[in-house]
């Protein structure tokens, strides 16, 4: 994700390029105090650009990922990470007007706004 997002252009990356560091203790990363499972992901407003990588799917726990307010965030938020929405109810957040999402209500109805 780092990589993927820009990494060079990310306001805050905390954690993110230093080896030996928990994830947990990462910039924008919520992990749940026992089982220390990432659950949430938090890089609103952080100056990602590029794309979504799908590899976002592959995290288990993962029930949030905010990504919105990242203007130069765009393309399409992949199949996978769409299918963790509809199966295990990811909730993703990201900024509609840059980035396409068929599976994020808020877009959709931005969508008929329009």
């Amino acid at each position: 994700l780092h990589h993927a997002t820009g990494s060079y252009s990310w306001v805050d990356a905390t954690g993110w390029k230093r080896k030996g560091v928990p994830e947990c203790q990462w910039y924008g990363v919520t992990c749940d105090p026992v089982t220390h499972m990432v659950q949430r992901l938090n890089l609103r407003n952080n100056g990602l650009k590029g794309t979504i990588p799908p590899e976002v799917a592959l995290i288990p726990d993962l029930s949030v990922f905010n990504v919105n307010a990242n203007a130069n965030l765009t393309g399409t938020v992949p199949d996978h990470v769409c299918d963790a929405h509809s199966t295990r109810g990811l909730e993703i957040k990201v900024d509609c007007t840059y980035v396409t999402c068929d599976c994020c209500s808020h877009c959709a109805q931005a969508r008929k706004d329009d």
